[in-house]
């Protein structure tokens, strides 16, 4: 919200002194105070957020490094990756030779460095946020609020977890009256409580739901249920490796 500036108010005031000498004239009248009011500056237009950075391998596996240059991978991924799509890396810096991205791994908000050779860069103006106490999705492009949507997350016993993250994959689930909806979209957190669920590693979603009475609510293992409708919109506009931060 932009806050109107008053500008200060200038006062000058001029005083008129006689001379003590016994012939002197009169003094002039004292010139009364004059104020001036300063034009207000134009309010100013909050520069749009910059843009986030995605990596999309271009490998068919991602040797990922602890620092640039190390002689031994830490780790790796496949491309594509288990559901058949493009590996994609949140990217937080860029060296000539070297790429420092985020992880979809354990523990959450992990990083690593790739080399430059193995992925393409591009810029993202897409982002997430989930309020979990206020049960919303807002979403953003540049500085645009697209959407907002009222959402299901974590119940105590599981809640879902809070951080900076990014979006994995847009999967669909074949199951539009299932209990995850048309889409299923994979975030790079994973649960505190879960190393595996459902045959999966415990890994944190945004899908879709059967059940949406239940919508504002804590009431998932974890995962971040939206209407079937916002979850169709979310899957054919923001791209993978887009950011989503998750706060209370």
């Amino acid at each position: 919200m932009l806050v109107a500036v008053l500008s200060s108010l200038v006062v000058a005031a001029l005083f008129a002194v006689g001379c003590s000498r016994s012939d002197r004239t009169p003094a002039a009248p004292a010139v009364p105070p004059s104020t001036a009011l300063l034009a207000a500056p134009p309010p100013t237009t909050p520069a749009p957020p910059r843009p986030t950075i995605v990596a999309t391998a271009q490998v068919p596996s991602v040797e990922v490094f602890d620092a640039p240059g190390a002689d031994v991978a830490s780790t790796s991924f496949a491309h594509p990756n288990e559901w058949d799509l493009p590996l994609v890396f949140r990217v937080e810096a860029v060296l000539p030779d070297w790429v420092k991205v985020m992880l979809s791994a354990r523990p959450n908000g992990a990083t690593g460095w790739v080399r430059a050779a193995d992925v393409t860069i591009a810029d993202n103006p897409w982002r997430m946020q989930v309020e979990l106490g206020a049960h919303r999705l807002t979403v953003w492009k540049g500085a645009e609020v697209v959407r907002q949507e009222t959402v299901a997350v974590g119940k105590p016993a599981a809640p879902t977890p809070t951080g900076d993250y990014y979006l994995t994959a847009m999967i669909p689930t074949g199951n539009d009256s299932g209990p995850y909806g048309p889409w299923a979209i994979g975030i790079s957190a994973y649960s505190d409580v879960f190393t595996s669920f459902a045959g999966g590693p415990g890994q944190i979603g945004l899908h879709g739901t059967n059940q949406p009475e239940a919508l504002g609510g804590d009431v998932s293992s974890g995962c971040i249920r939206v209407t079937n409708e916002a979850i169709i919109a979310l899957a054919e506009q923001v791209p993978p490796g887009a950011p989503i931060s998750i706060v209370a």
